[in-house]
């Protein structure tokens, strides 16, 4: 991170390090763990981490390195300036990982919600305007049609096996 340009940045708001650490608030709860600089070279806080709480933001988007390669409408250049190199990846495994990991540590429970509120992935997804993924939904009133063996399913499918198989609840 410190000597590669390998996150996408294409937001259009974010805070200066100096206006971040003049706010008090922002300084007594966050820690600035890396900057970046926008299209125009303007310096920005592009991750924090909170100094009481598991708490962290990116003012980037970690996932596209993996996930993004979307074309444009006429099929000739990629949609957006993504870096797929070894080490863009590499990160974004990374943080995929430690988010997850530090999810997994959470003392709030189980998820035990999955009748009243299913897991997004057991829905069908259609590609939509260049990269975008759109799931399928059906209005609450249609979630009882999906059982709760088919979402025990897919999920264990997703997780390697490793869903619990207490009545009504899945390990996150």
């Amino acid at each position: 991170l410190s000597t590669q340009n390998i996150t996408m940045n294409n937001h259009h708001f974010a805070i200066k390090p100096q206006q971040f650490l003049e706010n008090s608030n922002l300084r007594e709860a966050f820690h600035i763990t890396s900057t970046n600089f926008d299209f125009d070279g303007v310096q920005f806080v592009s991750t924090i981490e909170s100094k009481h709480y598991p708490i962290y933001a990116t003012q980037y988007h970690p996932e596209k390195n993996n996930f993004e390669y979307g074309m444009s409408a006429n099929q000739t250049a990629p949609y957006e300036a993504i870096n797929h190199s070894e080490e863009a990846v590499s990160l974004s495994i990374r943080l995929a990982t430690f988010f997850a990991g530090r999810v997994r540590q959470s003392t709030v429970g189980e998820y035990t919600l999955v009748d009243r509120h299913p897991l997004m992935h057991i829905y069908p997804v259609r590609r939509a305007v260049s990269f975008q993924q759109v799931y399928l939904i059906p209005p609450a009133e249609h979630w009882s049609e999906i059982t709760r063996e088919d979402a025990m399913d897919k999920f264990t499918k997703l997780r390697g096996g490793k869903a619990s198989t207490s009545s009504s609840r899945l390990m996150i």
